[in-house]
């Protein structure tokens, strides 16, 4: 398949389910072993046009500042490739889910699924 399309796989029947699928990728800060502990730490929200099979060109995507635990673990740093000074200039959870919220709202009108890797 070309970039930014679908496998041809993927059914287009199961596709036809919705008008546009939102993919999330959330990266942890991993801090602790307990994983109830962990904050969401990069935010990211791809859109899929399920007739086309496309991947959107607007995207959204936010670091978060963690509070409960600031400091990422060296595993989080090393695997997700994300820098301390990033999520320590970024919005709280609270501010991130407001912007992810307004992109949401304008996508254009239709049936979506949320969809988590």
């Amino acid at each position: 398949s070309r970039p930014g399309t679908l496998p041809l796989s993927s059914s287009p029947r199961s596709m036809a389910a919705f008008d546009q699928y939102l993919v999330m990728d959330f990266e942890a800060s991993g801090v602790v072993r307990s994983s109830w502990e962990w904050e969401i730490v990069e935010f990211p929200i791809v859109v899929v046009d399920a007739a086309s099979r496309t991947v959107l060109e607007r995207k959204f995507h936010s670091y978060v500042r963690p509070t409960r635990n600031p400091e990422l673990s060296q595993a989080c740093k090393d695997n997700c490739g994300i820098a301390q000074q990033q999520v320590d200039a970024a919005p709280p959870i609270q501010e991130v889910l407001a912007a992810a919220d307004a992109f949401v709202a304008d996508l254009p009108p239709g049936r979506r699924a949320v969809v988590t890797c």
